[in-house]
């Protein structure tokens, strides 16, 4: 199987990168060590998983449920890349390789690639600059047990005052959060192989430039775009699904904004946002404004609350389905929670958007991660959960909703293995033939790191390349 165009290019410019930056750091060359800057492998996992129910996967996408099969995969890959840290800038690639082979869906095999690459630094006094890229080429299998972002920042070592920052999108204090807070948008859910199909290609970018007026008032400019396509795979359970898949929908979103912050406490924040939106694909195309507040407290030493609140305008330039213009309310919430053991962190929004493109007026999203991970323990505890519906006219009154439940257990510094189960219930408007919506799925897991890790969140090695998904 061929490696996607822009995967190609953008392996090339890391290749050629990191043998110039390698070429200054050659005394302290060491893949197998996680410290320090130069190129680093940070870690190998093998898993086995197994799937069932919903007797067809998407729009057009892969069928496991034909005849009876159930797909039982395995999938092995690696993670590495190149990091650099100074004392007012950061910057780091990784790219990750995996492979998946079904034992009893003859012929299919995959191989998945996932890079991402994070980057900010200091202009000045008062300046920051930060940038993100991230793109995938998956498939179902692994998108089934890939991260969630709120998974993500449940799992990071982090103190609460850096949870607090990366909740409000500024977490430039602690490396593993500002990385997250400033990823590039991503459609990387089980969701998203529903609608473009059982293989997909998703590419996201990001910029931002941040103006600290005082200690207390900051402003931020960001700009951010993705698009998600069909990704054609010549080793698919059903071609002619998925060829059909790649006529129907290609998306492309892009945004800018404009976000103000003033800390009217040190515990509350007052935040204001104003930002534009341009979405189109074989559906749907058109504009869409935002105006949001915001006001955030920390309640305790522990317990952080967020409340926004606002309006949205789509303004359309072409439409499938004519909707015309029209203005909806906006509101949402956050909540972030942290003590000895347990880190928990939970959000609300409805929007006026469709990361999709399908035509929907405005987009339910619920989500939330636990994690509890005692210092010092070798086992540790997960679940994520979510909800998302789009909402309009041509849409039923259907959601979706997530569940990922994990348990893992470190065997020595170095190794851990890890159980999880996932559970999905896909919207009736995404499920076309048979009666059931349902899609569960349980993975073992067994990932080994260079470096000697703490007891992390057992979903971080869910999947073969879902350390970067």
């Amino acid at each position: 199987m061929k490696t996607p165009a822009p995967f190609a290019i953008a392996l090339a410019l890391l290749y050629a990168s990191l043998a110039q930056a390698q070429s200054f750091e050659l005394d302290n060359f060491n893949p197998l060590s996680t410290r320090g800057a130069g190129v680093h492998l940070y870690g190998v996992s093998g898993s086995f998983a197994y799937f069932s129910g919903a007797s067809l996967l998407g729009l057009t996408g892969l069928q496991p449920g034909l005849s009876g099969v159930r797909p039982l995969m395995a999938q092995g890959g690696a993670s590495m890349g190149w990091a650099r840290q100074g004392q007012s800038s950061q910057i780091s690639v990784v790219y990750s390789p995996s492979m998946v082979r079904s034992f009893n869906l003859s012929g299919y095999q995959s191989l998945n690639h996932s890079l991402s690459a994070y980057g900010h630094g200091r202009l000045g006094a008062k300046w920051g600059l930060s940038g993100s890229f991230q793109g995938i080429a998956s498939d179902f299998s692994q998108l089934l047990f890939s991260q969630t972002p709120a998974g993500r920042l449940s799992s990071a070592q982090a103190s609460f005052d850096d949870l607090v920052s990366a909740i409000l999108g500024n977490a430039a204090g602690n490396s593993q959060l500002a990385a997250l807070a400033g990823a590039a948008p991503l459609a990387n859910s089980p969701e998203a192989a529903y609608v473009f199909g059982s293989r997909l290609l998703s590419v996201g970018m990001a910029a931002a430039l941040v103006y600290e007026h005082s200690t207390r008032s900051s402003f931020r400019l960001s700009f951010n775009g993705v698009q998600t396509q069909f990704l054609n795979d010549r080793d698919s359970a059903n071609p002619a699904a998925d060829q059909l898949s790649s006529q129907l929908l290609r998306s492309t979103t892009g945004m800018g904004s404009l976000n103000w912050s003033y800390a009217l406490t040190p515990r509350t924040t007052l935040g204001a946002n104003l930002s534009a939106v341009r979405t189109f694909s074989g559906i749907q195309d058109g504009y869409t404004t935002h105006v949001t507040v915001s006001l955030g407290r920390k309640m305790t030493p522990n317990l952080f609350l967020r409340g926004m609140a606002g309006m949205g305008r789509y303004v359309p330039v072409t439409d499938l389905f004519q909707q015309g213009s029209f203005a909806q309310h906006e509101f949402g919430g956050a909540v972030g929670y942290k003590l000895y053991s347990h880190t928990l962190v939970a959000s609300f929004d409805r929007s006026v958007s469709d990361i999709f493109g399908l035509g929907a007026n405005a987009t339910i999203t619920g989500t939330g991660a636990w994690t509890w991970r005692r210092p010092g323990s070798s086992i540790s505890v997960s679940g994520t959960g979510g909800y998302s519906q789009l909402t309009g006219p041509r849409f039923l009154n259907s959601g979706s909703w997530t569940g990922f439940a994990a348990l893992a257990k470190a065997l020595d510094a170095h190794s851990m293995i890890s159980v999880g189960f996932r559970y999905l219930q896909y919207p009736q408007q995404f499920f076309v033939l048979g009666p059931d919506r349902t899609q569960t799925g349980i993975i073992i897991t067994y990932s080994w790191s260079p470096a000697e890790r703490g007891f992390g969140n057992p979903e971080d090695t869910a999947g073969a390349s879902g350390e970067n998904q």
